[in-house]
């Protein structure tokens, strides 16, 4: 369980149950939360019918007997967006050409291609912060789901300042913001140690000599170089991370890449959830993804 909370004497929260959502009939959850010029919109799927007991939408699958009537993935994606996401934002006074932060759990990375055509379109090629969590099929709460997707969006009139930086740093999807920048607050997508060529060149080992190297190491310490330049770029410090969210798809891994953290922030508290995802990530021979939130002073 990984949480965002307001400290006391922080902003109001305010939550909000919008119409026509369809929430789970067995959940209690707030599907969207205001709270300091933020939207925070829970984890939704391209649902259904009261309590969203009609499972995945007709319109979000390709028509039963049919090879191809639109693509599966794309299909939910355009109906959760439409039905689900866009309402859930116009209730909190945003939109989505205000999100910030997008996370998106997907069963199979080989969609994100097809993903990304409908994604670019909804954001008018302007695409927020994403992240792509791996997840297993069937690992969604409606066995069927290809896709859920969580947001962070904007409210007030305060606005996102898209990072770039001077270094061509490919380590996310094309067209992807690379971070958001958002009052003190920095975003980031997710990180995979990836250039051109794919992985890094340092962190692949020679089959001839296996022992004399550790690819998580070299990953991390490439990730952590990205991090660190883009929030120098931004006006911050890595060390001024909020949040870590780190992907391995081997858990094993996690001591030595957590080293690395310590190697460049000695000292610092770490504040990180490490879970294991099935792989490959979206580059293959990448083992770990980061996702950062760090704070702007």
């Amino acid at each position: 369980m990984h949480l965002v909370a307001v400290a006391p004497g922080g902003p109001a929260l305010h939550p909000l149950f919008p119409p026509g959502l369809d929430l789970p009939a067995t959940s209690f959850f707030v599907p969207v939360m205001k709270a300091g010029g933020f939207v925070f919109v829970a984890g939704l799927l391209a649902a259904h019918g009261a309590g969203d007991l009609g499972g995945i939408a007709p319109e979000a699958k390709v028509p039963e007997g049919h090879l191809w009537k639109g693509q599966r993935i794309q299909l939910e994606l355009e109906y959760l967006l439409r039905q689900k996401l866009e309402p859930a934002l116009a209730a909190a006074g945003s939109s989505l050409a205000r999100v910030v932060k997008a996370e998106v759990a997907i069963t199979d990375l080989r969609e994100v291609p097809a993903f990304n055509q409908v994604w670019a379109t909804a954001f008018g090629g302007t695409v927020p912060a994403t992240t792509f969590v791996p997840t297993v099929w069937p690992g969604l709460a409606i066995a069927d789901a290809r896709l859920e997707i969580t947001l962070v969006a904007l409210c007030d009139d305060r606005q996102a300042e898209r990072i770039e930086v001077a270094e061509a740093l490919p380590t996310v999807c094309d067209g992807h913001a690379v971070a958001m920048r958002v009052g003190d607050l920095l975003l980031f997508s997710g990180l995979v140690a990836a250039d051109a060529q794919g992985l890094v060149e340092r962190a692949r080992i020679d089959p001839r000599q296996p022992y004399y190297g550790s690819s998580i190491e070299a990953q991390m310490a490439y990730l952590l170089a990205v991090a660190d330049t883009v929030c120098r770029q931004a006006g911050t410090s890595l060390a001024n991370v909020v949040r870590i969210q780190q992907m391995h798809t081997d858990l094993a891994e996690f001591y030595p890449a957590c080293q690395q953290w310590h190697r460049r922030l000695p000292g610092v508290p770490l504040p990180m959830a490490a879970f294991q995802v099935p792989g490959p990530l979206l580059v293959p021979g990448c083992t770990v993804q980061l996702d950062l939130w760090v704070y702007v002073p």
